[in-house]
């Protein structure tokens, strides 16, 4: 078991598990045939962390040490692979940082391994989720659920000031950095060989998309589409799902869903996102920057016209509609180039000087990149201060069994 391991395939369901994965904030892919970004000091990091765990493994306890991700696409394909990895992982690392909490990838990473530990029902068990402080927050996010990652290196302060990342780019942080690293390798294999997780079957075969439980001011992207169940008469089903926020008019480029696929262009930048269905958006598109996503096919419903209209009357200066309707949809050129026309006509008298549309994959994922940046210019000019006025925020919770032993500093 002495050598590290990279692993650069997706595992069968009977190959060996995993002692440890980690989960950090990259950059997301782009396109859906494109790769996201890892950071080079990760790399460094998972290299470092490998083959300490190498070293302290049992040669006889049969897993390999760690699943580094290949950059997948967007869609289906990467959440089953993942998935497929996380279902035979021991230990998750999140790697804690603003944009850990301000992207909505991590966030379901960390959802789908909790769902699998609290699936296993066992008491007295050391933890399963070992958080790191990678890059620090700001003080007033430091709560509750940041003491066991601020606990890891608790005797080295220059830890939690700058972060594991500074420290493993620095060499006089040298010292203190392999101690700590040190510190968590034992962690994981301790969790991993004293009381496996095993090879349980899969909480789900695909990991659900979660939402970023956020620091900063996110970027609204509401959608106002029919759905699967509630069609226009006539409407083809493919391009739609159990509510709005799973509509795909774009067919399978990319293969998931238009919002997310937003999302993803959006965080790209470092801005964080929220996903919502206009139906239940509330006020956070008065309180916050944001695209309205708008399907013409909302026309040919009963209400669909009113429902635009008040929609379009409510919409701040800081949030831009938007009309999507593919080229390529078999029913473009009858019914829905026309119900696009009258949306745009809609949003002529609404808006003037606003109509946005796009027909294509590749023109949205051109503009949506701009269109944040226009909307985030223009509420920092005329929005109100977020979160608005006795709001409150719940911050990620990295749960852990009340029953664990609490870890001491390992010297």
């Amino acid at each position: 078991m002495g050598e590290q391991h990279v692993n650069d395939e997706v595992p069968r369901p009977r190959s060996p598990g995993y002692y440890f994965y980690l989960s950090y904030a990259h950059t997301p892919p782009a396109t859906a045939h494109s790769r996201g970004g890892i950071d080079h000091w990760v790399r460094i990091f998972q290299a470092h962390l490998s083959a300490e765990v190498a070293r302290l493994a049992r040669p006889d306890a049969g897993m390999r040490v760690t699943y580094f991700e290949p950059p997948l696409p967007l869609g289906a394909e990467r959440r089953t692979a993942l998935a497929a990895v996380l279902s035979v992982t021991e230990v998750l690392v999140p790697l804690l940082s603003p944009q850990y909490f301000n992207m909505s990838w991590p966030s379901t990473e960390l959802n789908y391994f909790q769902q699998r530990v609290t699936a296993t029902r066992r008491q007295h068990v050391p933890s399963h989720v070992q958080p790191v402080l990678w890059v620090p927050l700001p003080d007033s996010d430091v709560g509750p659920e940041m003491h066991n990652a601020l606990q890891l290196g608790a005797d080295f302060p220059a830890y939690a000031e700058n972060g594991l990342r500074t420290m493993c780019q620095l060499s006089h942080h040298r010292s203190q950095y392999d101690q700590i690293l040190q510190r968590l390798a034992r962690r994981i294999v301790d969790a991993a060989e004293r009381c496996a997780l095993g090879r349980q079957q899969r909480v789900d075969r695909q990991m659900k998309s979660q939402s970023a439980v956020l620091v900063d001011t996110p970027f609204v992207i509401a959608v106002l589409a029919p759905t699967g169940n509630r069609l226009p008469q006539g409407r083809l089903r493919n391009p739609y799902g159990a509510s709005s926020v799973l509509w795909r008019p774009f067919g399978d480029d990319p293969a998931i869903p238009v919002a997310e696929y937003a999302a993803n262009l959006i965080e790209r930048s470092g801005l964080p996102t929220m996903i919502v269905d206009y139906a239940s958006a509330g006020e956070r598109l008065e309180q916050c920057p944001g695209v309205l996503l708008i399907d013409p096919w909302i026309l040919a419903g009963g209400s669909g016209r009113e429902e635009l209209q008040s929609a379009l009357s409510r919409l701040r200066e800081w949030v831009v509609p938007l009309i999507v309707l593919d080229e390529s949809d078999p029913q473009c050129a009858g019914r829905g180039s026309s119900l696009a026309e009258d949306a745009a006509e809609l949003l002529t008298n609404a808006r003037p000087n606003r109509v946005r549309r796009v027909r294509r994959s590749g023109e949205f994922r051109d503009l949506i990149p701009i269109l944040a940046t226009q909307m985030r210019r223009q509420y920092l000019r005329h929005g109100p201060t977020y979160p608005p006025k006795g709001a409150q925020l719940s911050r990620p919770r990295l749960t852990y069994n009340d029953d664990s032993p609490t870890h001491s500093p390992e010297r």
